[in-house]
Protein backbone atom coordinates (compact mmCIF):
# COMPACT_ATOMS: atom_id res chain seq x y z
CA UNK A 1 0.00 0.00 0.00
CA UNK A 2 1.42 3.28 -0.86
CA UNK A 3 0.99 6.66 1.20
CA UNK A 4 1.31 9.90 0.16
CA UNK A 5 2.86 12.22 3.61
CA UNK A 6 2.13 15.70 3.55
CA UNK A 7 4.29 18.16 5.39
CA UNK A 8 2.08 21.02 5.07
CA UNK A 9 2.79 25.08 5.24
CA UNK A 10 1.13 28.22 3.59
CA UNK A 11 3.99 28.88 1.28
CA UNK A 12 6.00 25.35 1.20
CA UNK A 13 4.98 21.64 1.44
CA UNK A 14 6.96 19.00 1.81
CA UNK A 15 5.70 15.71 0.12
CA UNK A 16 7.16 12.13 1.37
CA UNK A 17 5.72 8.28 -0.65
CA UNK A 18 6.01 4.80 0.94
CA UNK A 19 7.10 2.33 -1.00
CA UNK A 20 4.68 0.04 -2.61
CA UNK A 21 4.54 -2.61 0.50
CA UNK A 22 4.06 0.24 2.97
CA UNK A 23 7.33 -0.09 4.90
CA UNK A 24 9.83 2.73 4.08
CA UNK A 25 9.20 6.52 3.20
CA UNK A 26 11.33 8.48 0.78
CA UNK A 27 10.94 12.63 0.02
CA UNK A 28 9.33 13.35 -2.58
CA UNK A 29 9.17 17.24 -2.95
CA UNK A 30 8.94 20.57 -1.77
CA UNK A 31 6.05 22.45 -3.65
CA UNK A 32 6.50 26.03 -3.12
CA UNK A 33 3.91 28.42 -4.10
CA UNK A 34 2.58 32.33 -3.87
CA UNK A 35 -1.31 30.73 -3.37
CA UNK A 36 -1.59 28.17 -1.00
CA UNK A 37 -5.24 27.34 -2.98
CA UNK A 38 -3.07 25.81 -5.32
CA UNK A 39 -1.65 22.97 -3.03
CA UNK A 40 -4.10 20.82 -2.59
CA UNK A 41 -4.58 19.86 -6.44
CA UNK A 42 -0.61 19.91 -6.59
CA UNK A 43 -0.86 17.08 -3.46
CA UNK A 44 -3.84 15.31 -5.47
CA UNK A 45 -1.88 14.98 -8.52
CA UNK A 46 1.20 13.50 -6.70
CA UNK A 47 -1.26 11.15 -5.34
CA UNK A 48 -2.58 10.01 -8.28
CA UNK A 49 0.83 10.24 -10.19
CA UNK A 50 2.14 7.77 -7.29
CA UNK A 51 -0.40 5.32 -7.23
CA UNK A 52 -0.90 6.82 -3.25
CA UNK A 53 -4.00 5.05 -1.71
CA UNK A 54 -3.59 7.02 1.70
CA UNK A 55 -2.56 10.32 2.36
CA UNK A 56 -0.96 11.28 5.60
CA UNK A 57 -0.95 14.70 6.94
CA UNK A 58 1.44 16.24 9.69
CA UNK A 59 -0.71 17.74 12.14
CA UNK A 60 1.37 20.62 14.27
CA UNK A 61 -0.05 20.33 17.74
CA UNK A 62 1.65 22.20 21.09
CA UNK A 63 3.63 20.45 23.32
CA UNK A 64 0.84 19.53 25.85
CA UNK A 65 -0.95 17.94 23.08
CA UNK A 66 -3.68 20.40 21.99
CA UNK A 67 -4.65 22.11 18.36
CA UNK A 68 -3.57 25.50 17.72
CA UNK A 69 -4.63 28.02 14.60
CA UNK A 70 -2.35 26.16 12.40
CA UNK A 71 -3.69 22.72 13.67
CA UNK A 72 -7.62 23.90 12.17
CA UNK A 73 -5.83 25.23 9.17
CA UNK A 74 -4.42 21.93 8.86
CA UNK A 75 -7.59 19.79 9.31
CA UNK A 76 -9.27 22.95 6.93
CA UNK A 77 -6.55 21.44 4.14
CA UNK A 78 -6.99 17.88 4.84
CA UNK A 79 -10.97 18.20 4.56
CA UNK A 80 -10.28 20.10 1.14
CA UNK A 81 -7.96 17.00 -0.10
CA UNK A 82 -11.10 14.55 1.02
CA UNK A 83 -13.67 16.64 -1.37
CA UNK A 84 -10.98 16.44 -4.12
CA UNK A 85 -10.37 12.88 -3.84
CA UNK A 86 -11.70 9.34 -2.29
CA UNK A 87 -8.76 8.46 -0.78
CA UNK A 88 -9.11 8.45 3.40
CA UNK A 89 -6.78 11.50 4.76
CA UNK A 90 -5.18 10.74 8.46
CA UNK A 91 -3.66 13.25 10.31
CA UNK A 92 -0.63 12.44 12.44
CA UNK A 93 0.89 14.15 15.26
CA UNK A 94 4.12 16.09 13.73
CA UNK A 95 5.47 17.43 16.78
CA UNK A 96 9.39 17.51 16.87
CA UNK A 97 9.70 16.74 13.13
CA UNK A 98 11.12 20.61 12.03
CA UNK A 99 13.89 19.98 14.77
CA UNK A 100 14.43 16.25 13.77
CA UNK A 101 14.71 17.52 10.10
CA UNK A 102 17.57 20.50 10.96
CA UNK A 103 19.52 17.64 12.59
CA UNK A 104 19.48 15.52 9.84
CA UNK A 105 20.34 18.62 7.76
CA UNK A 106 23.21 18.79 10.08
CA UNK A 107 24.90 15.50 10.01
CA UNK A 108 24.17 16.11 5.84
CA UNK A 109 26.58 19.11 6.43
CA UNK A 110 23.75 21.36 4.77
CA UNK A 111 23.16 24.75 5.98
CA UNK A 112 19.38 24.53 7.38
CA UNK A 113 18.84 28.60 6.95
CA UNK A 114 19.45 28.14 3.04
CA UNK A 115 17.40 24.70 2.16
CA UNK A 116 14.00 25.44 3.75
CA UNK A 117 12.65 23.32 0.80
CA UNK A 118 14.58 19.83 2.14
CA UNK A 119 13.41 20.48 5.54
CA UNK A 120 10.42 20.66 4.33
CA UNK A 121 10.62 17.44 2.26
CA UNK A 122 12.71 15.46 4.96
CA UNK A 123 10.16 16.61 7.81
CA UNK A 124 7.58 14.68 5.19
CA UNK A 125 9.28 11.96 5.50
CA UNK A 126 9.74 11.64 9.04
CA UNK A 127 6.01 11.94 9.30
CA UNK A 128 5.55 9.36 6.80
CA UNK A 129 8.31 6.86 8.96
CA UNK A 130 6.57 7.36 12.49
CA UNK A 131 3.13 6.64 10.62
CA UNK A 132 4.27 3.20 8.90
CA UNK A 133 5.86 2.13 12.20
CA UNK A 134 1.93 2.26 13.71
CA UNK A 135 0.19 0.34 10.45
Amino acid sequence: MRILAIDYGERRTGIAVSDKMGMTAQGLDTIEVKDESEIPDIVVQNAKDTGAETIVIGLPLNMDGTESEKSRKVREFGAVLAEKTSLPVVFWDERMTSMQAKRVMQELNKKTYRNKQLIDKISATLILQEYLKTI
